[in-house]
């Protein structure tokens, strides 16, 4: 297993554009092509990986003006939402996990952020805890919602903002968990919307 570097010499904003980084992937299936094997990323250990290229076999950073070509190239709307997801989402852990997420490419913005759900627990002597993180951090403070009957969806939300560091893929994610586990937390149609500040 390597770690494979794939770049496209014919990029038409930068040549030779890293275009993915692929970890502990089957060597054989990479070889040959645009790609490089194992190399050392010792140039760019402090640089977006949207601004590596490579040069002669090796993984560099891209040039002020090439920086600036890219983030000239990208498209950040003003808006992006994500699809609302119909899948219903289950979990009977007593402890916070992962139950839906998105990840956005963002610009170096405030952002105000909204997300919208429905959640139950199929008890209705139990309660249903979600969190709402960043990159995985908790940016929000934990709801809990105790059903009235057992599998009573309610309608649920959040909005605030979001200082979004730099120029980065950004992953918004949704925790549950359930009071006992002999009750499920449930949760549905999860949508989020991102709005620039001032927009």
């Amino acid at each position: 297993m390597s770690n494979v570097i794939v770049y496209d010499p014919d990029d038409t904003v930068v040549a030779n554009r890293v275009t993915d980084y692929l970890k502990s992937v089957n060597t054989p299936e990479y070889e040959g092509g645009n790609t490089l094997i194992n190399p050392s990323l010792a140039a760019v250990s402090d640089v977006n990986i949207i601004y590596w290229k490579v040069n002669a076999g090796t993984v560099v950073g891209m040039t002020q003006i090439e920086k600036d070509a890219i983030d000239a190239s990208l498209v950040r709307p003003k808006y992006i939402t994500s699809d609302e997801d119909e899948e219903e989402h289950t979990t009977t852990n007593t402890s916070f996990v992962e139950v839906y997420s998105f990840i956005a490419y963002l610009a170096e913005e405030t952002y105000v952020v909204k997300w919208f759900a429905e959640i139950t627990n199929s008890s209705s002597n139990r309660k249903t805890t979600w969190e709402f993180r960043i990159n995985g951090t908790a940016v929000k403070a934990q709801g809990i919602y105790k059903p009235v009957d057992a599998d009573d969806y309610e309608p649920i939300g959040a909005g605030f903002k979001y200082v979004n560091p730099s120029v980065s893929d950004v992953k918004f994610s949704v925790y549950l968990k359930t009071s006992q586990s002999n009750g499920t937390a449930k949760i549905r149609r999860n949508l989020i919307t991102l709005r620039k500040e001032g927009a």
